[in-house]
């Protein structure tokens, strides 16, 4: 069929930029085709010099360099916007680059976004990444490899997970710490696919959460990375776990006991203390005894809320904590009730299962937090948690020479380890041990004369 004009004219532009795209190689910059859309699109031999020399492009315009060695490989070149008196060094630093593989088969069109080009994501990842695909392609697993990717959970669906599977083995104070973390803590970062969470992802949510609360920021990003190597173990995500070498926050233990002094103020506010007014105020003998629990016991805070008539032996004065209930719900946890916590169960109402009950969904008493207030308030004391009544116990008892292992097995903890930040000295039983090693040097010195 003989070429019309037009025809003729097409085959000598072709002609034309193959002859340009011979000469352009000795430059390593072959040039096939470009402009379609309103956006450039260039065939080019892509190396690093090139484009770091490419200049930016006009504000708004958008260039698109297609590698003539590697199929589907994209560069998107995207103008930044026009800004007063600035030079082209910085219009060009501020124009960005991004790796894009695009490829057609079999009637279906394949875009993924490879990354922005910089320091770590240059050309030759950017190469090795868009071969990974076309080997996809070649082998046809890439539809099986998309369907993966599409159903890969986000962060919170992760979260809730990991919080569904635990729930039976974990106590519900634990389990609340976990949910409180994703609904609170995770924000905008729970929305996102778990395989898209990137290591400057969790250090900047690690030190916003730090700026205020250091040792939350730690539980955040651990909890983290316990949820990014349960998506492995299921087969969602591939790689280095991204929380792994992110730098923790130093923590140092809490000493706050409750100071000699302090005791009878204490008590005397426990006493005095008068509930608010309102449907859900708590009756000022629950305050009490709830507290008088905690401090004769030095058990948890929600194992004091939620104890259980069912778990209470009078006869043997005895307080069994379900596992369930226990913290890291290993194993039960056994407390011998002394007689200031058995006169207080005699005397309280059995009318449900708990004996603290409360008007929640629990059925239990709710964290008195603003009765605890009110009582450190009048009872002059700062800076005293409820938490800090368990470690009081704890460095009493370790004070009046009471085992490591015995004190474990008092606050039910798993290891002497944990029981180790709970034991301080207090300052007289220092005085008197520095005043009797003293004596013994003394002692040791006037026998050597």
């Amino acid at each position: 069929m003989p070429f019309g004009i037009t025809g003729l004219w097409y085959f000598q532009v072709l002609y034309s930029i193959e002859v340009c795209g011979i000469i352009l190689r000795c430059y390593e910059v072959n040039i096939y085709t470009f402009c379609h859309s309103g956006v450039w699109d260039m065939r080019i031999r892509l190396n690093e010099r090139w484009l770091e020399r490419e200049p930016a492009p006009d504000p708004g315009e958008v260039k698109e360099y297609r590698d003539a060695q590697t199929p589907g490989l994209y560069v998107r070149h995207i103008g930044p916007p026009a800004q007063k008196d600035e030079s082209e060094a910085d219009r060009k630093a501020r124009a960005v680059m991004t790796f894009m593989w695009r490829r057609t088969a079999d009637g279906k069109r394949w875009l993924k976004n490879l990354g922005r080009r910089g320091p770590v994501f240059d050309l030759d990842a950017a190469q090795f990444a868009a071969n990974k695909w076309n080997v996809r392609l070649t082998e046809g697993t890439i539809e099986e490899e998309a369907a993966r990717r599409k159903n890969i959970p986000t962060l919170d669906e992760c979260g809730e997970a990991f919080e569904k599977e635990k729930e039976p083995h974990i106590s519900e104070l634990s389990l609340k710490g976990y949910t409180w973390m994703r609904e609170e803590l995770f924000g905008d970062l729970g929305k996102k696919k778990i395989t898209n969470i990137s290591r400057d992802d969790l250090v900047e949510l690690h030190a916003e959460i730090g700026a205020t609360r250091k040792r939350t920021a730690n539980r955040v990003l651990n909890l983290i990375s316990r949820l990014w190597e349960r998506a492995a173990d299921e087969g969602q995500v591939k790689g280095r776990n991204p929380a792994t070498g992110i730098q923790r926050f130093p923590e140092r233990p809490r000493e706050r006991v409750v100071e000699v002094d302090e005791w009878p103020r204490l008590f005397a506010a426990m006493d005095n203390y008068i509930p608010g007014e309102g449907r859900n105020a708590i009756q000022a003998l629950d305050i009490q005894d709830l507290l008088r629990v905690l401090i004769y016991t030095g058990c948890r805070k929600s194992n004091a809320l939620s104890m259980a008539w069912e778990d209470i032996d009078l006869k043997n004065t005895t307080w069994t904590i379900p596992k369930d209930k226990a913290k890291g719900g290993r194993r039960c946890i056994t407390i011998p009730l002394v007689e200031p916590v058995v006169l207080i169960l005699q005397r309280r109402p059995q009318s449900g299962p708990f004996v603290f009950p409360g008007p929640g969904k629990t059925g239990h008493m709710a964290d008195p937090r603003k009765a605890w207030v009110a009582i450190r308030i009048e009872a002059k004391v700062k800076d005293l948690t409820m938490h800090d009544l368990r470690r009081s116990f704890a460095s009493m008892a370790y004070n009046r020479g009471a085992q490591s292992t015995i004190i474990s097995d008092a606050l039910g903890h798993s290891n002497v380890q944990s029981t180790e930040s709970y034991m301080w000295s207090s300052n007289d039983a220092v005085r008197r041990e520095v005043e009797e090693t003293a004596r013994e040097i003394e002692k040791a010195a006037q026998h050597s004369t």
